[in-house]
């Protein structure tokens, strides 16, 4: 897979050192192991497309697609706990579990709009999941500023442990 897009080798390659017992490198790399996934379901679904004869009208699927979208969000913010604050792996264990809690429930949408895209031949299908499940990434990316958020809120709650140094102990 990671030959079939631009820079993923670089990205998903395994190295030497302590890159591979960094467990914040490796969630990043996980990161971005989903979006290439989510990038190369869009390319199947739109080669897939042309080929699809309609057996379900396009305006009900969009409202599937919408609406497991909109739980998908719902669903990962209700179920994400509060960072655990007991000990620094128990912080970046729990921070590994949410995050992999939030890729699940927002790919969810992306799925649906795939599946529209097979039954209604329809990309659009795709493409109003795939909306979802950005707005879901930008949300839970491991990235500076979010975990910079996170942080933010360990430290209101009285933590004495930095996050990005207890995720970066092996996963």
């Amino acid at each position: 897979m990671a030959g079939l897009l631009p820079f993923a080798n670089l990205t998903l390659r395994t190295s030497t050192g302590d890159r591979n017992n960094n467990g914040l490198i490796v969630t990043r790399r996980l990161f971005v192991a989903f979006v290439m996934t989510f990038m190369l379901t869009g390319a199947i679904a739109a080669a897939t497309a042309p080929k699809v004869t309609r057996s379900v009208d396009a305006t009900l699927m969009a409202l599937v697609v919408v609406a497991v979208g909109v739980t998908g969000q719902i669903v990962a913010r209700v179920l994400s706990r509060p960072l655990r604050i007991e000990n620094a792996a128990a912080l970046g264990g729990s921070y590994r579990s949410r995050f992999l809690l939030r890729v699940a429930c927002s790919e969810a949408s992306v799925l649906a709009g795939f599946a529209g895209v097979l039954i209604t031949g329809n990309v659009g299908l795709y493409l109003l999941g795939a909306a979802f499940t950005l707005a879901g990434c930008v949300w839970f990316a491991p990235t500076r500023a979010n975990l910079e958020r996170d942080q933010r809120d360990l430290d209101s709650r009285g933590s004495r442990f930095d996050l990005s140094a207890a995720l970066q102990h092996a996963a």
